[in-house]
């Protein structure tokens, strides 16, 4: 299957600390997949006659099943804590979800899961815990606090490396404003609706106040 294209390079949005999760829940990635391979290999070992090849063993019978859930548990291992840590963000629902697609697209690609298993870590994986998938932070009947706009611009320029200048010339306003906006500093109507523009939201979304 082909892999969409995630927005580019998230692990620019999240912390060391949260990329040192990440890198761990890789570790455990590798040794579940290791010690399934082991007992596998045990019970091939063991069978008489049978496959002549590991590898063909590996895709037959209740080895073929037992193989198939331990690749995964493994991928599910990684996801869960990729999910975490990009929920902790509190991105919006649909920036939640287009990361964590192509997280889970490049795991089936690579695992070469089939359209149902990836549609499984899709229904685990693709809801913030944070809100409902289409809630938007701070709307009525959402219990967390609404994501700053100087904490979201921050975020967007980081993800597309801009800098302030970058930014500046992309919503046609002065260094000097876009400072302000990243300092929390209240900016002027139009400014406000450049910037809600540039980051495909509303003003009253992203500057709630």
């Amino acid at each position: 299957m082909p892999v969409p294209d995630p927005p580019p390079y998230p692990e620019n949005l999240l912390s060391p600390k949260a990329r040192e999760r990440i890198e761990r829940a890789w570790d455990e990635y590798d040794l579940i997949r290791k010690r399934a391979l082991s007992a596998l290999d045990t019970r091939y070992r063991a069978e008489p006659g049978g496959c002549a090849d590991f590898m063909e063993y590996l895709g037959n019978g209740q080895a073929g099943i037992d193989f198939a859930e331990s690749r995964i548990k493994a991928a599910s291992a990684v996801l869960r804590v990729e999910a975490e840590e990009y929920g902790k963000l509190r991105l919006p629902g649909r920036e939640f979800r287009e990361i964590m697609e192509g997280k889970i697209d490049e795991t089936a690609y690579s695992l070469e899961f089939s359209t149902l298993q990836s549609d499984a870590l899709k229904a685990e994986f693709m809801r913030p815990a944070h809100q409902e998938p289409d809630e938007k932070p701070g709307s009525v009947g959402s219990s967390t606090e609404p994501v700053p706009a100087k904490d979201r611009v921050k975020a967007y320029m980081e993800k597309n490396h801009l800098d302030n200048s970058a930014f500046a010339k992309k919503i046609n306003a002065s260094v000097r404003t876009v400072g302000s906006v990243l300092a929390g500093v209240r900016v002027g109507k139009q400014t406000r609706i450049a910037v809600a523009k540039e980051l495909r939201t509303t003003p009253d979304d992203l500057f709630p106040d």
